[in-house]
Parts: C-alpha cells; sequence; structure tokens
C-alpha cells in the first residue's frame, strides 16, 4: 500500500513539475506577451562586464513594432576620466523575425544568456542607431537582433518571445517586409 501511495505521489508531483515548466505561451495575448516582455527585458536585462554596465531600457510596443535601447556605460574613459555613454536604439517589426531561429548562447559569463533572433530569409530588418559619447550617431540595418539578458529568465523569454512572433504574423495587417 505504501508503494502505491508512493507511486501515486510521485507521478503527481513530477506531473505537477512538467506542467509548471512546459507551459504554453499559446493561450496568452499579444498583449499579455509585449507586457511580459517589456518588464522582463527592463528586469533581466542588466548586466556588467568588466568596467561597462549594459542596461535595457525604454522597451516599447506600437502593435508588433518593438523598441528598446540598450545602454553601455564604462566607469570612466580614457579622456580625463569622464564616464563612457554609448546608447543603441534598436527598433524592428515582431513579424519580419523567423520565430524558428531563436537561440540562446552564453554571453558574458555563465548567468548572462544572448538571444540572437533572426530576419525572415537573412532580410536586413533590425534598425539600429548608435548614439556615442562625443561622436555623430551612426544608423545601421542587421539581420538579427541579439537581447542579452539573466540565465534564470533566457529559456521563457525565447518562448514567449517566439509566441509574439508567431502572434504578429498571423495578424492580417502585420506582413513580413512591410
Amino acid at each position: 500500500m505504501k508503494d502505491i501511495l508512493l507511486s501515486t505521489m510521485l507521478i503527481l508531483l513530477f506531473g505537477a513539475i512538467a506542467s509548471s515548466q512546459g507551459k504554453s505561451t499559446s493561450n496568452d495575448s499579444l498583449p499579455d506577451l509585449q507586457a511580459w516582455l517589456a518588464k522582463s527585458m527592463k528586469k533581466y536585462g542588466t548586466y556588467s562586464q568588466g568596467v561597462v554596465e549594459h542596461r535595457i531600457s525604454k522597451v516599447q510596443f506600437s502593435g508588433c513594432r518593438m523598441n528598446f535601447d540598450l545602454t553601455g556605460t564604462a566607469a570612466a574613459s580614457y579622456e580625463g576620466g569622464m564616464r563612457n555613454i554609448t546608447t543603441s536604439s534598436i527598433t524592428f517589426e515582431l513579424s519580419d523575425l523567423d520565430s524558428n531561429r531563436i537561440s540562446e548562447r552564453i554571453a558574458i559569463d555563465s548567468d548572462v544568456r544572448t538571444l540572437l533572433v533572426n530576419a525572415i530569409d537573412g532580410k536586413e530588418v533590425v534598425s539600429s542607431r548608435v548614439n556615442r559619447y562625443f561622436a555623430e550617431p551612426i544608423s545601421t540595418l542587421e539581420r538579427s537582433v541579439s537581447i542579452t539578458v539573466r540565465k534564470r529568465i533566457a529559456t521563457e523569454m525565447k518562448t514567449k518571445l517566439m509566441s509574439a512572433i508567431k502572434a504578429c504574423q498571423q495578424m492580417p495587417s502585420s506582413q513580413p517586409g512591410k
């Protein structure tokens, strides 16, 4: 009797763990996915690399268009001890990204992961404007976007991002490349 009770408890326990970890985001609405992404990117998108602190901020959505800033701040530059700040403003349409081509990579250290999201057909659809301290801004178009966050949230962020991309691609007014 003990064995049956123990087996039943273990099955229920592992079933509960599996269902909480493998929870599908297919029931999440696009606004819910976007709110979660914005909040989580701001909360878990701050990390240090040597003397440089990186911070994701100003995460915003307008329909399926996503914007965010990535700021790198060095403790001091070589020009008289002044802080060196670089801000990249990143903009793209979620529907232009390939939900099947999101990779998760170890970034700076084992506590940080980079999600690399590629554009459909390798098109240059990710707009990046880099503002540097004491330099002219530089604007580029890229074939992918990198989002670096803490390891503990990276896998869930990848899943939510995939769901948001798919939701945008299914919207009648949102066709890739437009």
